[in-house]
């Protein structure tokens, strides 16, 4: 593995095969979701330069949610709505655990969304019942 340098500061890990691919470009972080360069029409992740034929509506995907981190055994091919599912919690998620939220009543529902569908879980009295619950759910709905 080699590391490059993100204008952030921040280290770029890519596969040893996969230097000569992106060695000799200025990266920058774009958001919270890629790393990228500039090039003519805009700016292009560096995931499209490490993964060849991605499909029309797919992305690529990094397992461990860390955009820095481009080794091949981290990156997938995935839907947009398998990426979704593959996310932090939102920032203003209150409780800062992703599919939970507490409802008035003060029971915690666990809700999770896949492809433009909302499925609820559940409700439940207490945040450990609900957080096991949410893991122990299928996300191949």
């Amino acid at each position: 593995m080699k590391t490059l340098t993100c204008k952030c500061g921040k280290p770029i890990q890519v596969d040893d095969v996969d230097l000569v691919k992106v060695t000799g470009y200025s990266w920058y972080c774009t958001g919270r979701s890629n790393v990228s360069v500039s090039m003519v029409g805009g700016p292009v992740p560096i995931t499209r330069l490490l993964v060849q034929d991605v499909p029309e509506g797919s992305v690529v995907d990094h397992r461990d949610l860390d955009i820095h981190n481009n080794v091949q055994s981290n990156l997938r091919v995935a839907t947009k709505s398998e990426n979704r599912c593959n996310a932090n919690a939102y920032k203003n998620n209150r409780l800062g655990i992703k599919n939970i939220t507490l409802t008035q009543q003060g029971k915690y529902c666990v809700r999770v969304k896949k492809d433009g569908k909302s499925h609820t879980i559940g409700r439940f009295l207490t945040l450990d019942e609900a957080v096991k619950e949410g893991h122990e759910f299928p996300l191949d709905l």
